[in-house]
């Protein structure tokens, strides 16, 4: 879920797995600075998550 923010795009971010709620956050992406969110192990490293503002 988001929300137009003066400077960015506020974003409401909920991490589940099955029926459980993990993990809660609110954050404000703006543009030139991206949100990094580390994920679960994966192989011999760990998923990253980049997102980030980008106008069409």
């Amino acid at each position: 879920m988001f929300y137009r923010h003066n400077d960015g795009v506020n974003l409401h971010l909920q991490v589940w797995r099955e029926q459980q709620v993990l993990v809660k956050s609110d954050a404000v992406l703006r543009k030139d600075s991206p949100l990094f969110i580390g994920g679960p192990p994966w192989k011999d490293g760990r998923l990253i998550f980049v997102l980030f503002l980008e106008r069409k």
